[in-house]
């Protein structure tokens, strides 16, 4: 279902014209939690994409209670490449209902009706789908309806996973895309569905994607159920030979049958992805083991929300659990904007590498990017600040960013930079301090985004931060035994 992106539609007369605080103003479509719209928050000044539930699925009481409770627990999800979700709610005339982030662009399902994308970029979107679904998946969220209607793509051609909505309510399974389905999920043994079948739908979608078809087709529901439970797919390369085979393994690891025969976890499976070139070639070389080390030259960066357990403790008990939720929301939401903001830019090439609660750990291909993304975050946690006057609402990220040799084991980064980075995070108080090119001074108080790059296009080498608060300059690292790692620098500070 291509819900969460513009599309054209007129509002039939039986569909509600106002949900809460929210206008409706066209009718997106329908899927199996409900119908979508897109709505205008007065509020908040911004447009939204709103789903509501089918009257069969809040009938009852049991029924709205269940359909309310396992939504806020999709809506939980925090990640950059997942919809945010902003409310949950209810109202007399619509017993359940979830906004969401609109998403200003089309889906996979409409790019793929006008061209397939390159090899290489079907590989980048399918890791950055995989990253966000290991993300749901750690926390025991399966999305249960994956295919090109439900990955949206924005303007700048980031991909986002969108209708987490409630894939069980009651006992009763809400029904996927037959097309899409895995074997245990089109059979209805419901017991074995987990992260593994939408592994699955993914890899029928990174088969259309490769081939421009899907994996299995049948004239009725009863033959796609047979071939989806028995037949054996035909490999991609026998469609399209100039498919790469690192791809062609990939995918159809993705759709084997046997759950223990596919990836293990979307991790493992984004990690996979990026470990081979995407683009055909007539000699591919063989990518390196996932788990063979080597050692590269590079940027890490760790961030996360100043006082976030504090707060959402302090929510859970003052506004309940809803408002702690939608804290954890907004923290993704600053980071899926300061991302957005620098995807134009060719230094700030970046990956996700891992996530947890209101923690982001990412690899930058150059320093310049990272800096790049603090200062974003930081412009974008400022302006809220402006807007409040009670200290305890104010918003600040902690940001560690360090440069150097890093040893990489299964598409990890470990070692001496890592730690650094991690060292520099953790003294921070919030906000941003600029770092200059002597290693023995610290440019304290704010600065503006060109200091900061400029400071980071000095050279790697000679980029270093002390810690205010936290120990001293630069050199009591020295003085407490740390050797200070090859070209180390950091994002920090505070408020004066």
């Amino acid at each position: 279902m291509d819900a969460l992106h513009r599309t054209s539609g007129s509002l039939p007369a039986e569909h509600p014209r106002q949900v809460g605080r929210y206008r409706i103003e066209t009718y997106l479509g329908s899927g199996a939690f409900g119908s979508v719209y897109l709505a205008r928050d007065d509020e908040m000044q911004r447009p939204v994409a709103i789903k509501v539930a089918h009257p069969e699925l809040t009938a009852q009481p049991d029924q709205l209670a269940a359909c309310l409770a396992e939504s806020r627990h999709a809506a939980a999800v925090s990640h950059p490449h997942i919809v945010p979700v902003f409310e949950v709610g209810s109202t007399d005339g619509v017993p359940c209902f979830v906004v969401c982030r609109f998403i200003e662009g089309t889906s996979l399902a409409a790019r793929l009706r006008e061209s397939r994308p390159s090899f290489a970029e079907s590989a980048r979107l399918m890791a950055t789908v995989a990253d966000a679904l290991h993300a749901a998946h750690r926390q025991k969220l399966v999305h249960g309806d994956i295919h090109p209607g439900n990955l949206l793509l924005d303007r700048s051609g980031n991909v986002f996973v969108s209708d987490f909505s409630p894939s069980l309510v009651c006992g009763q399974r809400l029904a996927g895309t037959p097309a899409y389905m895995s074997p245990e999920q089109i059979r209805g043994e419901e017991h074995r569905i987990d992260a593994h079948s939408d592994i699955f739908s993914l890899g029928v979608v990174f088969y259309e994607l490769l081939t421009g078809q899907r994996p299995f087709e049948a004239a009725s529901y009863a033959e796609l159920a047979e071939a989806i439970a028995a037949a054996e797919p035909t490999p991609p390369r026998q469609i399209d030979a100039s498919i790469p085979p690192g791809l062609e393994r990939v995918c159809l690891k993705m759709i084997r049958r046997r759950i223990e025969d596919r990836y293990a976890t979307a991790q493992e499976l984004a990690d996979d992805l990026r470990s081979m070139p995407g683009e055909p070639g007539p000699t591919e070389p063989t990518p390196p083991p996932a788990d063979r080390p080597h050692v590269t030259r590079s940027t890490v960066l760790f961030t996360d929300f100043k006082g976030f357990t504090d707060r959402v403790r302090i929510l859970e008990q003052t506004a309940g659990p809803r408002a702690a939720a939608e804290m954890k929301r907004t923290v993704a939401t600053y980071v899926e904007e300061a991302l957005r903001q620098i995807a134009g830019i060719p230094t700030a090439t970046h990956r996700l590498l891992d996530t947890a609660g209101d923690g982001f750990f990412f690899h930058f291909d150059s320093t310049e990017g990272a800096y790049r993304f603090a200062a974003a975050l930081n412009t974008i946690t400022a302006a809220h600040n402006r807007e409040v006057t009670d200290e305890i609402a104010q918003h600040w990220f902690r940001t560690g960013v360090a440069t150097g040799l890093v040893a990489w084991s299964s598409n990890k980064p470990v070692g001496n930079v890592v730690n650094v980075c991690s060292r520099h995070q953790a003294a921070c108080v919030g906000g941003v301090r600029a770092v200059g090119d002597n290693p023995r001074q610290e440019q304290r108080g704010p600065c503006r985004a060109a200091d900061r790059v400029r400071a980071a296009s000095h050279g790697p080498r000679r980029q270093t931060a002390g810690h205010h608060g936290a120990g001293g300059a630069t050199g009591s690292w020295r003085r407490a035994g740390h050797r200070r790692a090859e070209g180390t620098a950091v994002v920090h500070g505070g408020r004066q």
